[in-house]
């Protein structure tokens, strides 16, 4: 499925050490189980116009990371929400996978990375620690190539506060 293949487009490999973040351990404000959540009731259904969202969230299993995930389709981009429950966000730091990754602004509190696959070059992933062993991920891909990948990030950190809101407490 192109889908799968474009939201995730991380590969498992030995080649290449992600960028070092300056963090040691992660700062919540306080723990949220992923576990059993829906990640399509995630997203506020009045948050999604901001995205230019008019349907609700296809409920799907990212193959990559074995984990549930929801897709929206923007009129310019597709976004994704997936609940990642069987690793922590540092493996994103520990050389698994190919990819660039940077400290990005707390998301709710929660401490967040921005990662940066290779291709497509204009899709971004906003990571968020929310439990020992449990991140939530948002994907941000356009429709067109043109779209500048520090847009795409923008957009993937307000999906990420918006799925964090919709967590509760």
């Amino acid at each position: 499925m192109v889908l799968a293949a474009a939201a995730t487009g991380c590969t498992q490999t030995s080649v290449g050490q992600p960028r070092p973040v300056e963090s040691s351990s992660p700062s919540r404000p306080r723990d949220v189980d992923l576990t059993g959540k829906d990640p399509c009731a995630l997203v506020p259904e009045a948050d999604l116009s901001a995205f230019d969202i008019d349907k609700t969230g296809k409920p799907d299993r990212n193959k990559d990371f074995d984990s549930p995930e929801c897709y929206y389709s923007g009129n310019d981009h597709g976004y994704w929400v997936t609940l990642v429950t069987n690793n922590g966000i540092y493996v994103w730091l520990d050389g698994t996978y190919n990819a660039e990754v940077d400290e990005d602004d707390p998301v709710e509190g929660f401490a967040a990375f921005t990662v940066a696959a290779d291709v497509p070059q204009n899709r971004c992933d906003v990571v968020v620690d929310v439990a020992d062993g449990q991140y939530l991920m948002t994907t941000v891909l356009p429709d067109l190539p043109e779209v500048a990948f520090s847009e795409s990030c923008e957009l993937a950190h307000e999906l990420a506060e918006s799925a964090v809101s919709g967590l509760g407490e």
